[in-house]
């Protein structure tokens, strides 16, 4: 009876630790892609772009460049703007969306897009 008592206690703590955990990156995701950045780009690339961006926000951007017109150039110009905005902006009318993984914001392509 006591080791059934002491099974059930561990799977009750490990049940809230992953919960604990889940939430915990849930909410990384969340304020990185929230957070207002202020940023001006002219004529660069977009694999420049991100790559500053990246180093202002302190997350790495990683795609597959077949997928992502890395030398594309794009003009950006956001104050006090949400990442997520930013991102969209950049990304445009493409079939590629973006997730956090960690320290990283993978760009990858987007299995619902449909086109214009």
């Amino acid at each position: 009876m006591r080791n059934a008592l002491n099974y059930n206690n561990i799977g009750f703590v490990l049940v809230v630790i992953i919960l604990l955990f889940g939430n915990t990156f849930s909410q990384a995701q969340e304020t990185v892609l929230n957070k207002k950045i202020s940023f001006k780009s002219k004529n660069q690339t977009l694999y420049s772009v991100l790559n500053d961006l990246g180093s202002l926000i302190g997350y790495e951007f990683s795609y597959n460049a077949d997928l992502v017109p890395s030398s594309k150039k794009v003009k950006l110009d956001a104050d006090s703007t949400e990442l997520t905005i930013i991102l969209d902006k950049l990304l445009g009318d493409t079939c590629l969306t973006y997730n956090v993984i960690d320290r990283q914001i993978v760009i990858h392509k987007n299995q619902d897009w449909h086109g214009p």
